[in-house]
């Protein structure tokens, strides 16, 4: 894939693999930390506001590299919703869609939600 990108759409997607990088890591730290620790259930409500929170620029960065590896589905008058996945096996939505778009601004919605929810759980309910 690399070798049919010009030094925009490289540039692009260097940055949003480290994006994509760094935000995992910022999601695994605080559920390495909630595991190995044991922290008041406030700490562990708002650690896990914060992972479900970070999910976005997961889903930010994952979206900048679907739209890299599939622009060859950018001027097609109707492209598929599922198209085969560029890396491995499998498919992937198509993020040319429009119900791939509304894929993912529902999954942007649910993650806001449950952001929402667990905001709102009171601290003595939080299991960890």
């Amino acid at each position: 894939m690399n070798k049919s990108l010009n030094p925009i759409e490289k540039k692009k997607l260097k940055s949003s693999q480290i994006g994509m990088t760094i935000s995992l890591i910022l999601v695994l730290l605080p559920v390495i930390l909630i595991m190995m620790c044991h922290f008041s259930d406030s700490l562990v409500k708002w650690l896990g506001v914060f992972v479900v929170l970070m999910v976005l620029p997961i889903l930010y960065f994952s979206w900048g590299i679907l739209k890299i590896a599939y622009k060859d589905q950018k001027d097609v008058a109707n492209p598929p919703l599922w198209v085969p996945k560029v890396y491995g096996f499998g498919i992937s939505v198509n993020p040319y869609n429009r119900f791939g778009k509304l894929i993912m601004w529902c999954l942007v919605i649910f993650i806001i939600g449950l952001a929402i929810y667990i905001m709102q759980t009171p601290d003595y309910l939080i299991k960890h």
